[in-house]
């Protein structure tokens, strides 16, 4: 059976990080995810998260300027995968098609299964 999850960044905008766990929760779901990080301290997040027994499973990084010449998403995964593997935990990667992001790297679930190495 699929599971959803409620997402912040679509799903009932305008309520804070509390309410919208509230809400979350009262509705069925068990999981949020959103696409970029929030202003609030991370341990106000994660006391939200813990008191509606929910988990966040999605947090979307900024993939930087291309043209800028900002390292963006690589720099960030391989900070992330670093500390998610000192905890024993996944990272995830969702490829994005070429129709709306020409000349990714990570484009196709091939190339997204393991770019860390």
């Amino acid at each position: 059976m699929p599971r959803f999850s409620a997402n912040l960044s679509f799903f009932r905008q305008g309520l804070l990080f509390h309410d919208h766990c509230a809400a979350s929760a009262r509705d069925g779901f068990d999981t949020l995810r959103q696409l970029g990080p929030l202003p609030e301290p991370k341990e106000r997040l994660a006391d939200a998260l813990k008191a509606r027994g929910l988990k966040q499973v999605l947090l979307n990084a900024p993939s930087g300027g291309r043209t800028g010449g900002e390292p963006g998403i690589s720099l960030a995964l391989d900070y992330a995968a670093a500390r998610c593997s000192d905890d024993g935990i996944g990272l995830p990667i969702e490829p994005i098609h070429l129709r709306d992001a020409y000349g990714l790297f990570l484009s196709t679930t091939r190339y997204a299964e393991c770019p860390c190495g």
